[in-house]
């Protein structure tokens, strides 16, 4: 059976060999932010380190180009004389990806040379070409030996409410549990959700900032609900008048929950 497996690049100072340790024997390898080790500018050259990403570009050479290579059994950096194992690289699909944050922007202006604006917040294309991903910092070898080139879209309003909902450990459900483990119930609204993903997108932070908006508007509830032994429930809705989250906790002075 084909073997599946996701890593990323921690810093761009390792050893590439390292990366493939906890991989072998798998036939498909995804590696994942590869923008993260694009080539850097003089500015931030270094004498003693390679921090400008280059280095490891270099090394994922020989792997991606269908070689033999020796993989140290417990990485090579901090055990160099360990035990290495061959590994033959020439049967291996490697699936390479990243944000590449920026990389639109120097297909805008591939597209408009005569363009003096910045690229329309609307604006994507899935012509991307090597010569934009050599501007981005990837060097032309490795361009080379991955030739096949898919831009995806970015994440849509409804895209990031179901990130909220679907998974099985969504942000939402992850909330709900936290709370019930007080004996409090926690719900939140659709327009709650609508309005959660709509600010993501204002601010252009992805799924990754879905947590950052949530975590600001129930921070006073996660604190002050589990001290409050009156509070049976947690809600949060919309406020379109105000444009932010408004969170209520519903008390019952009757029916109080156990300790």
């Amino acid at each position: 059976a084909l073997g599946m497996a996701k890593f990323r690049f921690a810093s761009v100072n390792r050893d590439a060999d390292e990366f493939l340790v906890a991989l072998f024997r798998l036939n498909r390898h995804q590696i994942d932010e590869l923008d993260k080790c694009a080539r850097k500018t003089a500015l931030s050259a270094s004498i003693t380190r390679d921090v400008s990403g280059e280095g490891v570009q270099q090394a994922l050479l020989k792997l991606l180009e269908g070689s033999i290579v020796n993989v140290p059994e417990r990485g090579g950096r901090n055990n160099p004389r360990g035990e290495v194992i061959p590994m033959d690289t020439s049967q291996i699909l490697f699936i390479c990806g990243g944000a590449f944050d920026g990389l639109q922007d120097i297909a805008y202006h591939r597209l408009h040379p005569t363009s003096q604006t910045a690229r329309p917040r609307n604006f994507h294309t899935q012509d991307i070409q090597p010569s934009d991903l050599a501007t981005f910092g990837i060097i032309p070898e490795l361009i080379g030996r991955l030739p096949v080139t898919v831009p995806l879209h970015p994440l849509g309003n409804d895209d990031l409410i179901a990130i909220l909902t679907a998974p099985r450990n969504a942000l939402t459900k992850q909330y709900a549990k936290l709370f019930a483990m007080d004996g409090i119930r926690f719900t939140i609204s659709s327009k709650a959700l609508a309005h959660t993903a709509a600010a993501a997108l204002r601010r252009g932070t992805g799924a990754r900032g879905l947590r950052r908006i949530l975590d600001a508007a129930l921070m006073d509830a996660m604190f002050e609900a589990p001290a409050d032994p009156t509070v049976t429930r947690v809600v949060v809705d919309a406020n379109h008048q105000t444009g932010k989250l408004e969170v209520q906790m519903m008390r019952d002075s009757i029916s109080r929950r156990r300790g």
